[in-house]
């Protein structure tokens, strides 16, 4: 299955790159932008980045830190609860069905025995 998905993503990636597409530089030309808020201020300026007034510098993070470490499958704490309680409910209501079931049955026998007489 990983195969399988690793092909997949090498073809979306081929795809991509043989797109007939211009990527936005905002460095070239010339972005820049600000952010205030009550106690900070965050400015990019023609790829320069300011906190405060004073220049950050920013590093490309190694992609190999930020990838997860897990077989792609998500891991949650309940993972089958619901399904365990839908089964334990469908199962309780089935039992009360057959109970009340079998009351209509009873019922039914002690009403016409009564007209019997």
């Amino acid at each position: 299955m990983i195969i399988k998905f690793a092909k997949e993503l090498e073809h979306v990636e081929s795809e991509i790159k043989n797109l007939p597409l211009n990527w936005y530089n905002p460095v070239e030309d010339g972005f820049s932008s600000e952010i205030n808020t009550e106690t900070t201020s965050l400015k990019y300026n023609h790829g320069d980045y300011l906190v405060n007034g004073k220049l950050e510098d920013i590093q490309n993070t190694n992609l190999d830190l930020n990838k997860q470490f897990s077989d792609g499958k998500p891991n949650s704490l309940f993972k089958d609860y619901f399904k365990v309680q839908g089964n334990i409910l469908a199962v309780f209501f089935v039992i009360i069905m057959i109970i009340l079931l079998i009351f209509i049955f009873i019922g039914q026998k002690v009403y016409w025995n009564r007209f019997k007489r």
